[in-house]
């Protein structure tokens, strides 16, 4: 095997420098199909299925097939995804049983302490060598548990695992705690943005302008002179164009300078342009089809994506952000791929204000989304701040570059 074997660190003196399998075996045995059905996360580590999909709200694996091949995990067993690594060992504090794409890795060693190594086997420090041994390109790294086993892991006095784990509890709860606080906060924040957007591209800027019902359910009631219309009367819709993956580079550099847009905005560069700019493109196909992105470049517009062209009465701009706020996405035809076809769009429901309050309500929302974007932005580099003094305050411990016996009642 080659990789970086021994301890990247000078550990302390009491600490023993030790062969991962000689700590930690792969265990097989099969689960019962009637144990509950567990699932791994980055975020969660390794929690019931039903806990998982609650939180992430989306379907991670199917607990319906194929059970009797799942592998039993018991609470203090960490796993590792051998299909698509993605970083360090999930610990299982739960009973119950897994898909056979992870291995079951368990302690064998009675100085072992799972809570130390539940955040040393997901630190940044045992990630790096993991990612060095990791076999694979891209996305679809793997790591097996002979790969794991060779690598020397460091292990501390009981005394010291049970302090630090005791610290590192402590410190990134609290850490986890403001970085939801945070989050919550963005949350918020797009929240009024959203109603933002809503109410001046429904409702105009003139609190006292007399409305009318505009006949659509969603739309609700609009300024009286405003038309209410359907896009395809003021707008001609067109699909991009194939490009091969051949003709594209994942950078920007010559001769491939012009970006390629598909269902979800940019991926790619290439030589060529087919659209001039500016105009508005939507997702056509996948599970984002429905964004939509106002460009002001030369791009290759692909077939995954849907252009519109010819636009009569609208300003760009304002037609971008009703469409935002009309969320296409809702509206695809749910299929294996989702998709949403020129024709929809077309049938869609619009609002039309004079051009002159399309202007005005541009110019507003400009305004008043820069100043939430800006705070969304403070809000997510504090965030990464946090996250990253997590991740070193973690690597820092767990490699004995701390003394965090004082620190421990």
């Amino acid at each position: 095997m080659t990789g970086p074997r021994f301890l990247p660190f000078e550990r302390p003196v009491d600490w023993e420098a030790v062969d991962a399998k000689w700590l930690f075996e792969e265990t097989f045995f099969k689960g019962h199909p009637s144990e509950p059905p567990l699932s791994a996360s980055q975020a969660f580590g390794v929690v019931p299925q039903e806990y998982l999909e609650s939180m992430l709200e989306r379907q991670v694996m199917s607990a319906t097939k194929g059970l009797e091949n799942f592998k039993l995990v018991m609470p203090d067993d960490f796993v590792i995804s051998l299909r698509s690594f993605e970083g360090g060992l999930e610990h299982s504090r739960y009973r119950g049983i897994i898909s056979p794409a992870y291995s079951v890795v368990r302690p064998r060693d009675a100085r072992v302490c799972p809570g130390f190594f539940r955040h040393y086997l997901k630190s940044h420090e045992l990630i790096s060598r993991l990612q060095v041994v990791a076999t694979g390109i891209r996305d679809g790294k793997t790591v097996r548990y002979d790969m794991f086993a060779e690598l020397q892991l460091p292990l501390p006095p009981k005394s010291a695992q049970i302090a630090i784990a005791r610290f590192l509890d402590d410190k990134t709860n609290s850490i986890d705690c403001l970085v939801a606080k945070k989050q919550r906060q963005l949350e918020l924040l797009e929240e009024k943005r959203t109603a933002l957007i809503t109410h001046a591209v429904t409702k105009g800027l003139d609190s006292n302008v007399k409305m009318k019902d505009s006949g659509v359910v969603w739309l609700g009631k609009v300024p009286e002179h405003w038309a209410v219309t359907c896009l395809g009367r003021f707008a001609r819709v067109k699909s991009g164009e194939f490009i091969s993956n051949q003709e594209t580079s994942g950078e920007k550099q010559p001769p491939h300078v012009y970006p390629v847009i598909g269902g979800n905005g940019i991926m790619g560069y290439c030589a060529d342009y087919n659209e001039e700019c500016p105009l508005i493109v939507i997702g056509r196909v996948g599970a984002h089809c429905g964004n939509v992105h106002l460009l002001d470049e030369r791009v290759w517009v692909t077939d995954n994506a849907l252009i519109l062209h010819d636009m009569r009465g609208f300003r760009l701009e304002y037609l971008t952000y009703f469409l935002q706020m009309a969320q296409l996405n809702k509206y695809a035809i749910q299929t294996a791929q989702p998709l949403i076809t020129g024709s929809m769009l077309k049938a869609h429901s619009v609002v039309l204000p004079p051009l002159e309050e399309q202007r005005s309500i541009v110019s507003f929302l400009e305004r008043h989304t820069a100043r939430i974007d800006a705070l969304k932005d403070k809000i997510q580099q504090s965030i990464e701040l946090l996250q990253e003094y997590r991740s070193a305050l973690i690597s820092a411990a767990v490699t004995g570059q701390i003394d965090v016996r004082e620190e421990v009642v």
